[in-house]
């Protein structure tokens, strides 16, 4: 729906919480490629509280595989 409005910012949300839903539901590649996709859209928007939001998402995912590595480095 926000896409066809054009609202980047609430797509990235959206995008973003269905990143989040995945890593709940355990599906960590849909995870992935979800929150992939909203820090795409937030880096394209210049919105760098969402771009911040996404990168925390990200790491909570690295924690969740067990990459502590990669979580500290989101």
């Amino acid at each position: 729906m926000f896409r066809e409005l054009g609202d980047r910012v609430n797509q990235a949300v959206n995008i973003m919480n269905l990143g989040l839903t995945g890593l709940y539901l355990d599906d960590l590649s849909q995870s992935r490629r979800d929150l992939d996709a909203s820090l795409e859209l937030s880096q394209a928007n210049g919105d760098r509280a969402l771009r911040a939001a996404g990168l925390a998402c990200l790491s909570s995912l690295a924690l969740w595989q067990g990459d502590a590595t990669r979580a500290a480095a989101q």
